[in-house]
């Protein structure tokens, strides 16, 4: 368990089966269908988690644990840590 800003991640143990419960329900028996229909698992992606508003970050571990759930192979770098102080158009974290 890291802290950043003062403020500590909630153990994994904690969030996996919310998140794996969340993804079944997403995902169902198909899979995510607009994902295989659109995009070419060949090619690399990438995606930054960008603050629409000014505000303060909060659950960054829920959203790593997730994409690392997705695809483990995923690297989830943060740009800033739970409890920052974010102005909009800030980028929180980006996904390769």
């Amino acid at each position: 368990m890291s802290a950043r800003a003062g403020i500590a991640d909630l153990p994994a143990v904690v969030i996996e089966p919310i998140i794996r419960l969340a993804l079944a329900e997403d995902f169902g028996l198909a899979g995510d269908i607009t994902a295989q229909a659109l995009l070419d698992p060949a090619l690399p992606g990438k995606a930054a988690i960008v603050a629409r508003r000014a505000g303060v970050v909060a659950g960054l571990e829920a959203a790593q644990a997730t994409a690392l759930l997705v695809d483990p192979t995923l690297r989830f770098a943060r740009r800033v840590g739970n409890g920052a102080a974010i102005a909009a158009g800030e980028t929180i974290a980006v996904i390769e």
